[in-house]
């Protein structure tokens, strides 16, 4: 909460943290990740994004039901934004808060019920990052446009490699 950025994923997060977990883990979860914990299991594998968000336009974000090479991503959390805070990211054909964030003017956080790393779709996943990296990037127009470039997996691990398109950056 000193101005850094924080982007963090995955299912039973808010489960574990805010519905299970102890007083200090509750404090984190909806002081910090400025999200609450609604419910356990979407019974979905899918996100869209919400029109004017920061996933504006993205569309079907799916998930690994455990068919697709990661793994099973059982039970994403379902969130609701607190005051002053967005939702980005619904539970395909549902009215359920997949991800929320909030920019409180000193740090940013970005918080998604089901893990990143299962998004299946390589260009999916790819652009999905690209619009996190946007949302924490520092609110000045931006010394450096990074174009997400090649991902490679590793123990269906993804690794993402970015390219600095502004020469006359130093980044």
């Amino acid at each position: 909460n000193a101005g850094g950025r924080f982007f963090t994923s995955g299912a039973e997060i808010g489960w574990d943290l805010d519905w299970l977990g102890s007083a200090s883990d509750k404090t984190f979860f909806e002081g910090m990740l400025k999200c609450n914990y609604a419910a356990d299991d979407a019974g979905v594998y899918a996100a869209d994004g919400l029109a004017g968000g920061i996933f504006n336009g993205v569309t079907s974000v799916a998930f690994d039901d455990g068919t697709h090479g990661t793994y099973d991503a059982n039970y994403p959390d379902l969130f609701t934004a607190q005051a002053g805070c967005s939702t980005n990211l619904r539970y395909t054909s549902t009215t359920s808060d997949a991800c929320v964030h909030a920019d409180t003017g000193v740090y940013r956080v970005l918080t998604c019920g089901f893990p990143f790393e299962t998004i299946y779709e390589s260009a999916k996943r790819t652009e999905v990052m690209g619009k996190v990296v946007t949302f924490l990037l520092p609110c000045a127009a931006p010394a450096a446009v990074l174009t997400l470039g090649a991902v490679t997996h590793a123990a269906g691990i993804p690794t993402f490699t970015a390219t600095d398109t502004n020469p006359a950056a130093n980044v």
